[in-house]
């Protein structure tokens, strides 16, 4: 079962100084464990994305991190 949330993926942690952990309705979802993402990512570093978002939906608002994630669009919506 897929659910509509607004989320982060947290591969830096260039968001904690937003408290955003206190904003309502935003899941962190920390992925700074995630070995081989930065620029490019791996086969690996893809599969262990898709296993921590599967439960979310592509609804909703998604931050990200920087540019350096631009693929997780792609995974979001394979």
């Amino acid at each position: 079962m897929t659910r509509s949330e607004n989320f982060i993926l947290d591969f830096t942690h260039i968001y904690i100084d937003e408290n955003i952990e206190q904003t309502e309705n935003i899941v962190r979802i920390d992925c700074s464990d995630i070995l081989e993402t930065d620029l490019y990512c791996t086969k690996e570093g893809e599969a262990e994305i898709q296993k921590r978002i599967e439960n979310f939906s592509i609804n909703g608002v998604h931050f990200i991190d920087s540019g350096n994630y631009h693929y997780i669009t792609k995974i979001m919506t394979d």
